[in-house]
């Protein structure tokens, strides 16, 4: 998977970039949303 961009102001995370599949997708952003401090996540990731 291409390395996406990935942005953080105040505990709010922004994920940019594209992803082969739905699934890596969602996975990323179940990890992000885990991490502690991380209020919220915003997925912009495309699939394609």
């Amino acid at each position: 998977m291409p390395q996406p961009s990935i942005s953080v102001l105040r505990g709010h995370v922004v994920l940019v970039g594209e992803a082969p599949h739905a699934t890596g997708r969602a996975d990323l952003e179940r990890v992000v949303a885990s991490v502690p401090g991380v209020l919220a996540v915003e997925n912009e990731i495309v699939i394609v």
